[in-house]
């Protein structure tokens, strides 16, 4: 396969997830598609194709030493069985509205045993309280995470040694985490302008990183 973008142990591929993650080796971290109609081109975002994806991703996810994603609550349900669900807090304040009231947290789905316990480490929070919004501007992605939520989720699920993966890279935020936190990562995206504003945001030097320290994830 030939990298769409390579440098400083960063690698894009633009392409689909299920045809090049079999060719990958590392630890799964991404933020899937929610299947709530959002115009990403090449991908039909709907419930139904996100339920289609996450059956053909099932092996990759399965042959993994850990995997995380972030996923909505109410697509919980379209993925396999995890090990656990971890939370993230967005707006503790928000005033976004659920069935059941006010929706205050979203799931992290994960798969493998846990970093620290499987090293004697002992436990950490599975909970990260995170309330200011994404920084939007330049990005070109409609729904970008915060890139300091990407560093907790790496910091806190995948082993110091793993490379990370996102089948969903999107606008990049997972990678540009892992360079800020100088770890290897390999990100996935099928469409090339955004494999274009990541590569654009990679470019940039290493950021400094304090979330992770403040937040006892190491």
């Amino acid at each position: 396969m030939k990298p769409y973008y390579e440098a400083d142990d960063i690698t894009i591929y633009h392409g689909d997830c299920r045809e090049i993650l079999p060719h990958v080796e590392g630890e799964i971290v991404g933020d899937a598609p929610y299947g709530v109609g959002i115009e990403y081109g090449a991908f039909d975002d709907s419930p139904e194709e996100v339920r289609r994806l996450a059956a053909d991703l099932r092996p990759e996810i399965d042959r993994r030493e850990r995997a995380a994603l972030f996923v909505g609550v109410p697509q919980q349900w379209l993925w396999h069985q995890p090990k656990w669900v971890l939370c993230w807090s967005y707006f503790p304040a928000t005033n976004a509205f659920s069935p059941w009231g006010y929706a205050q947290w979203q799931p992290l789905l994960v798969w493998g045993a846990d970093p620290f316990l499987a090293s004697g480490r002992g436990p950490r929070p599975t909970v990260f309280s995170h309330a200011r919004p994404p920084d939007k501007s330049g990005k070109g992605h409609p729904c970008p995470k915060p890139v300091e939520v990407m560093a907790w989720a790496i910091s806190r699920v995948t082993s110091d040694d793993a490379t990370i993966i996102d089948p969903f890279m999107g606008s990049g935020t997972t990678l540009r985490a892992a360079k800020d936190l100088r770890r290897r990562a390999i990100g996935i995206e099928i469409e090339e302008r955004y494999c274009e504003i990541a590569a654009k945001r990679l470019a940039q030097g290493v950021l400094p990183f304090e979330v992770v320290q403040v937040r006892g994830a190491r």
